[in-house]
């Protein structure tokens, strides 16, 4: 029993078995470009790494900082009162994003907030309110908290303390 398959069962066939090769290529290749971007990171988030390294470098300015008379030394964590009292940080710490960039820098003692300084103070009025409550947009901002266990010196006398950074960066 020979059975003989026609011209047109046979080109039939190959095209069934080309839909299928078509379809399983579609598939890999759906499959290589979802594993693509799965693993390509498309957008890096900088906010936080950007604030806390403002906070550092407001933390350790010089503008700040006790500053030995006798040997020129700056001692980080010690804050000089009168430094911090007088400080104009716009103007000792450099930083380009002065549109999105700005905190409120508070020294407090054992009975309370002794000081308060700003860097860019009238973005910081603007967008405190906003970014503590949380709202996000292009209006507003993310607020990041830091304290600091320090000292601070006043009047030559060595007095433990704590400074407080709020740093706020406006949302793009």
């Amino acid at each position: 029993m020979n059975k003989r398959i026609g011209k047109k069962a046979i080109s039939l066939e190959r095209m069934l078995l080309f839909i299928y090769k078509v379809i399983y290529a579609a598939f890999i290749m759906a499959l290589i470009v979802f594993l693509i971007k799965l693993v390509v990171i498309t957008t890096v988030n900088t906010a936080d790494m950007e604030s806390e390294a403002f906070s550092n470098r407001i933390y350790n300015s010089e503008a700040i900082m006790y500053k030995n008379p006798d040997t020129g030394r700056l001692y980080p964590g010690v804050v000089e009162w009168e430094k911090f009292e007088s400080a104009d940080l716009e103007k000792d710490i450099d930083y380009l994003t002065k549109t999105r960039l700005c905190a409120k820098v508070t020294l407090l003692d054992s009975s309370g907030p002794k000081g308060t300084v700003y860097i860019n103070k009238d973005l910081y009025e603007q967008l405190e309110p906003l970014a503590r409550k949380g709202v996000s947009g292009s209006g507003s901002g993310k607020i990041i908290d830091r304290v600091y266990k320090n000292y601070f010196v006043e009047d030559g006398i060595k007095k433990p303390g704590e400074l407080t950074i709020s740093i706020i960066r406006k949302y793009d």
